[in-house]
């Protein structure tokens, strides 16, 4: 159990990470790829993560976070884009990047911190100051946190298509 999550948003991150690799891609600025321990329990990992990037003064441009990116069973290709009220850019950016480099429709809300916002790893960077959106499907998995969190139950075709949108960001 665990394949959507979040095995998904890591799946997603190591994909990234190997296109990069591959095509010998070096980004104009740097880029961490991280994964994170103790969300479900109050964000233990991404809180300790930014509140040490804070204290050393770290420049963030943006951290986007993955967060359950699997269920699509009806092949409807929409995806929930979260975000902040910091993070009015990089919101319209996720959305422009769903629009020409993939076949995802963004839902997103009107208001900032909304829905489930506060309860995945990006919140933890907001907290200290930076920019954070989060990508999660639109259709919650019924299989969340049981026994049938398992890979066969998901769309990977929904699954490449966060990743393009990731990639373009």
């Amino acid at each position: 159990a665990g394949a959507d999550d979040n095995a998904s948003g890591v799946a997603v991150m190591l994909e990234i990470a190997r296109i990069c690799h591959n095509h010998q891609f070096i980004p104009r600025l740097d880029v961490d790829f991280m994964a994170y321990d103790g969300e479900e329990f109050g964000l233990y990992g991404s809180k300790y993560d930014a509140h040490k990037r804070n204290q050393n003064q770290s420049k963030v441009v943006v951290m986007l976070n993955n967060d359950m990116v699997a269920n699509d069973p009806n092949d409807q290709k929409n995806m929930n884009i979260f975000w902040y009220d910091n993070s009015m850019q990089e919101r319209s950016d996720a959305a422009l990047m769903c629009d020409n480099f993939t076949t995802l429709t963004p839902v997103i809300f009107d208001i900032a911190g909304n829905g489930l916002s506060h309860n995945s790893d990006s919140y933890s960077y907001y907290l200290e100051g930076y920019h954070a959106v989060f990508a999660m499907e639109n259709a919650m998995s019924p299989y969340y946190h049981g026994p049938l969190d398992v890979t066969s139950q998901y769309n990977y075709n929904y699954v490449a298509e966060v990743t393009k949108m990731n990639l373009a960001m």
